[in-house]
């Protein structure tokens, strides 16, 4: 048995041992989510509760109600991710039911509700984040092909789990629903008992429809497990079954919003209880550290930050003022012709003694051989001459790499990397860009386990990079946003000499 597993097992057992999530009512309550923000927490509970007569009590002090009902009366934001597996395991007389399942949600979502499509194999990829809009979603449903070659269930249900919380302090619902012909006991990634630990300290609920071409067959427990564990559900889809009857309604779930009083705002874990006229749940939960000294402080913040606003355009305004006020004194105005021609022809000097000295440092530097590495906020730099690349990460624009391919360019997740991508997706070496005999950019894929794509097609050969290429490695995507070629004697090839500047 390997060490990861033997740790996972450990883990499990601690937290039979010390669980934080204690959960039990008198007939049919079950804590489905919960989170907390501020001095506030929403809760999600199975069960009609009568909003009315309950009561919640943290620590055996009163809490305050703000709302609650019905989640399907009270219009709350509902976030359902469709984590789909399209391993070539998938039963092929039943994928046009799977994505006719998917097509038919689709077609009946409710308005307040948004959806997340996913599919996984041996990857992870989001064909359409969280919206109500038919047309994306349906759009992304038509992509879907069923050519993943391993089904790695907990690793998909792990990675894809949002940050749970208010929405602009409204209240939202989240879920995954996962669709699946089975689990896949792989040695490498997420073991099934560190999701299943994370699930019971995330409150997350994970619903299965789990997928057979069989009338009579059982569901596999690993799939009954997960949807049990946390609190979610598990359906069976099997031939003939009409995809309208395989719904995860939201109905019978009770949501309420408690101001949580001041004294048990610690940090700690605290015992929430919540009864009404028949029935109790009492459940651990962690309380953030939140005062009222807080709120005044954010209030100062922001009124702080306001003054010096107003001082900045105060200061401004003077030094404009003042700056009239000089000119007025000295005649700056109604300077004589003579003077400013004699100050034009001196910018104008200064400028090409500038322009004389940057040509010589470079023709030094050619000479030489040698790049000068130039640090900026933000982005990482190596400044010389000939085959140069910008290449952009996606979802943080604000981070850019200049490099001049005079040498091989590693990158991945090795510090040593001058790509350095601190990403748990992306390979220790993830793949190379050099250029050519000719100074053409050309990109290598270096990873066995995690191929890098260019367009979203893997590379299995050298290849040449222009402008606008898209680098996917692992789950990180770099954008080339462009190459300049430049040889020794100043003559340019693709593109015209561009300045990089950070943005």
């Amino acid at each position: 048995m390997s060490v990861k597993r033997c740790l996972s097992l450990l883990i499990s057992a601690l937290s039979l041992l010390f669980c934080v999530q204690v959960c039990y009512a008198a007939e049919e309550y079950t804590l489905l989510q919960g989170y907390t923000w501020e001095n506030y927490a929403d809760l999600y509970i199975s069960g009609n509760i009568n909003t009315d007569t309950v009561t919640v009590d943290v620590s055996n002090q009163p809490a305050e109600i703000i709302d609650g009902g019905l989640l399907t009366d009270k219009d709350v934001t509902i976030r359902t991710t469709l984590l789909l597996d399209i391993s070539a395991s998938m039963p092929k007389g039943m994928r046009d039911s799977v994505l006719g399942y998917l097509n038919n949600y689709i077609e009946t979502i409710s308005s307040n509700e948004q959806l997340r499509i996913v599919t996984f194999g041996e990857e992870i990829t989001v064909l359409q984040d969280f919206t109500s809009d038919r047309y994306d979603l349906s759009k992304a449903v038509s992509e879907i092909k069923f050519e993943g070659q391993q089904s790695m269930i907990y690793d998909a249900v792990y990675n894809t789990m949002p940050i749970i919380g208010a929405n602009n302090d409204a209240p939202c619902y989240y879920r995954t629903i996962v669709i699946t012909d089975g689990a896949d006991e792989s040695v490498s990634g997420i073991t099934k008992e560190e999701l299943y630990l994370k699930l019971q300290e995330s409150f997350y609920p994970v619903e299965v429809l789990a997928v057979s071409d069989s009338e009579k067959d059982p569901v596999e427990k690993n799939l009954t497990a997960l949807s049990r564990i946390s609190g979610g559900r598990c359906i069976t889809m099997r031939p003939g079954v009409e995809a309208t009857s395989l719904d995860f309604k939201l109905e019978g779930i009770t949501w309420i919003r408690v101001k949580m009083p001041e004294t048990v705002l610690d940090g700690s874990t605290r015992q929430f209880n919540i009864k009404d006229e028949s029935n109790i749940l009492q459940f651990d939960f962690k309380v953030p550290i939140f005062t009222s000294e807080t709120i005044e402080q954010t209030e100062e913040q922001a009124e702080k930050t306001e003054n010096e606003s107003k001082i900045e355009m105060v200061t401004e305004k003077e030094t404009v003022d003042n700056k009239t006020e000089i000119e007025d004194d000295f005649g700056f105005s109604a300077l004589n012709p003579v003077i400013i021609g004699a100050i034009i022809i001196s910018i104008v000097i200064i400028a090409i003694l500038i322009i004389v000295l940057l040509k010589k440092w470079r023709k030094k530097v050619l000479e030489n051989g040698q790049n000068a590495v130039s640090p900026s906020s933000g982005t990482t730099e190596i400044l010389s001459f000939g085959t140069m690349i910008r290449l952009r990460k996606t979802d943080d624009p604000d981070k850019i790499w200049n490099l001049v391919l005079s040498e091989e360019i590693q990158v991945g997740r090795e510090s040593s990397c001058q790509v350095f991508i601190d990403e748990g997706s992306v390979s220790r070496l993830q793949c190379v860009i050099y250029a050519d005999d000719s100074g053409i950019p050309m990109i290598e894929n270096r990873s066995k386990s995690n191929p890098t794509q260019v367009n979203k097609v893997k590379i299995a050969s050298p290849q040449q990079l222009t402008d606008g290429d898209q680098i996917k490695c692992g789950r990180v995507v770099l954008m080339v946003d462009s190459i300049t070629i430049e040889s020794s004697a100043g003559s340019k090839g693709i593109n015209r000499m561009t300045e990089f500047v950070n943005v």
